[in-house]
């Protein structure tokens, strides 16, 4: 609840291994899930007694609903990690840089050339 809020306002920026990490958390609550379901399955079979169908499936509800909540999460990480612009790094920001500072340079030389030719022909 607390990363959701975060993730709402906008000041949550999240590392590679903290998305391995909620996956990692994603899958073991689905495979908790199965093996829970598995068991009430096996249990409602063998005995009434451990658990009543109602209890069973309210647990079952409840789990299914962490899960949609964190993959909800981890899609809006997704999404906003996809969404926020990085700035190249290596040889090719350097060659954008480079071919900026050419550029520049050369418009500096064109508007020189512009005034000489505007003087030539006022004399």
């Amino acid at each position: 609840t607390e990363l959701k809020k975060r993730i709402e306002a906008g000041g949550f920026k999240l590392e590679p291994g903290e998305l391995k990490e909620l996956k990692r958390e994603n899958d073991k609550l689905k495979s908790e899930l199965s093996q829970l379901q598995e068991q009430f399955k096996e249990k409602s079979k063998t005995t009434a007694q451990t658990l009543s169908l109602v209890e069973a499936e309210r647990l079952s509800e409840d789990l299914k609903e962490q899960l949609k909540l964190k993959d909800q999460v981890i899609a809006g990480l997704k999404t906003q990690k996809e969404s926020q612009t990085i700035a190249p790094q290596g040889p090719m920001s350097n060659l954008i840089e480079e071919l900026q500072n050419r550029i520049n340079k050369l418009k500096i030389v064109l508007d020189e050339k512009n005034k000489i030719i505007e003087e030539l022909k006022s004399s």
